[in-house]
């Protein structure tokens, strides 16, 4: 028996790794007519009232590279800062973000110092304008891909950020001024000095005054009765990181408050965004996990959670996309940790990664949730490559050709799931608690690398049937 199981944990760990590179793409080809037949792709929910808050930006996307060039950086270390307090922060947060081809979101300490790099950004000649905040992102995906969609943005949307937004998007309160955050992509395979990215990524900064106070929270519990939402999303609680703890507890009550007075029937998702301090992810996961329906959430984040709440796997190696398995127990453990909370509302967590998605959820919860991961998989590589139609030859399949899908739980340990692109969302359950997995194509030369996150999320949300919703 002994030689059996490590029979099969060598045949399953070679099978893992072997990715098939097939230069004519026929894996990818497959994937993609492996969605169409499996997905029901015309099951959104196209009457959807969405309310999404609290934060809304304008990106200023550019090359970062070309960036620290511009203010004179070099590379010279890869350490992290909470909090960005000069040029050679700037410098170290990036090649960090770069190296370990990770996303990441700080602060800058002054705002003079803040604005004077914004005008050098200002000066790059690709450097391009585009919709920020994940509300407001959220809140555009859904715009362009439901024309009957109502939905309400609730931010400190600017004049700028007002022209850029879906015209049928309905924004209460228009700000005087726009807040700006500076998005620093970096392309597979760059280069700066040493340093090389394995993959297209970006590192983000801001000195964001608005959002960072939750301004406008105010403002969304008073159109909240007025739209009468039948889904609601918040983001942007990240953007406090930077503030007393007094004041960050006192937003988060108002915020449960806020959530506390709607029907039971409507759905509330939260979507989390980079956090550095491991205190705050801590106070935000506690305080209000019990008190939403879904959560949403990336590699990084789901990382800080883990740690912040003495979860497993947070001593392994966390570079690049983490393997299926780790992410699979710290999502079992975490919705089994909340769902046994009295009260609690958590029901289901949607984690995406550049490779990979998975759904989780408790059994009976929600509906239609294998086409709601897939389809959200699919939508990252179409929004990447800035296409239509997702072109084969444009992007690849990086799933292991098998893969498990726990490394705690013995049953799970013991048999590998084969990937099939003729069926490219895999489902396993454990307890109470389903999975579904869905790969992404991943863009080969993405075109953008900013909001897919937030573009994926509400993707799975258009798709999800919560039980009990009156949509």
């Amino acid at each position: 028996m002994e030689f059996r199981m490590i029979l099969l944990a060598i045949v399953t760990f070679l099978l893992a790794y072997n990715y098939d590179l097939d230069p004519n793409s026929k894996r990818e080809a497959d994937t993609i007519q492996g969605w169409q037949q499996q997905l029901d792709l015309d099951s959104a929910n196209s009457q959807i009232r969405i309310a999404v808050g609290l934060n809304a930006n304008v990106d200023l996307i550019l090359p970062g590279v070309d960036l620290l060039n511009e203010l004179g950086a070099k590379p010279n270390g890869t350490s992290d800062h909470l909090l960005l307090r000069n040029v050679n922060d700037v410098q170290d947060c990036f090649a960090r973000s770069m190296k370990s081809c990770s996303a990441a979101e700080r602060t800058m300490e002054s705002r003079t110092l803040y604005q004077e790099i914004v005008a050098s950004a200002e000066k790059i000649k690709l450097a391009r304008h585009r919709i920020g905040g994940n509300a407001a992102l959220l809140g555009e995906t859904i715009a362009n891909l439901l024309p009957n969609a109502s939905i309400l943005l609730v931010g400190p949307v600017g004049p700028r950020l007002k022209s850029l937004l879906n015209p049928r998007i309905k924004v209460p309160v228009v700000a005087e001024q726009d807040e700006v955050h500076l998005i620093l992509e970096y392309e597979r395979d760059e280069k700066w000095g040493d340093i090389k990215a394995s993959c297209a990524n970006r590192f983000i900064m801001s000195n964001d005054i608005a959002n960072s106070d939750l301004q406008a929270i105010e403002t969304f519990a008073k159109n909240l009765k007025e739209f009468q939402p039948n889904v609601v999303v918040i983001s942007g609680l990240h953007l406090m990181e930077n503030k007393p703890k007094e004041f960050r507890m006192r937003k988060l009550k108002a915020m449960i408050e806020i959530l506390g007075t709607l029907p039971s029937q409507i759905p509330i998702h939260l979507e989390l965004a980079s956090m550095a301090d491991i205190d705050f992810v801590r106070d935000v996961v506690n305080t209000l996990l019990p008190h939403i329906n879904s959560l949403g959430l990336n590699e990084q984040e789901l990382h800080a959670v883990s740690r912040a709440l003495n979860g497993p796997h947070t001593k392994e190696d966390w570079t690049g996309t983490p393997e299926i398995a780790l992410v699979g127990d710290i999502l079992y453990w975490l919705l089994h940790k909340f769902s046994q909370l009295e009260d609690s509302k958590l029901s289901r967590i949607h984690f995406h990664s550049l490779t990979y998605h998975i759904v989780s959820q408790l059994a009976g919860s929600w509906n239609n949730s294998l086409t709601a991961t897939g389809a959200a998989a699919r939508l990252a590589g179409l929004r990447a490559c800035n296409r239509p139609e997702i072109v084969p030859q444009e992007v690849e399949l990086q799933l292991p050709s098998a893969f498990i899908v726990s490394l705690t739980n013995s049953t799970l340990r013991r048999s590998a799931i084969i990937y099939d692109p003729r069926k490219p969302v895999s489902k396993w359950s454990r307890g109470s608690i389903d999975m579904f997995l869905s790969p992404v194509l991943v863009c080969k030369k993405p075109r953008e690398t900013v909001g897919l996150g937030d573009a994926i999320s509400g993707t799975g949300l258009l798709y999800s049937k919560f039980i009990n919703s009156k949509i």
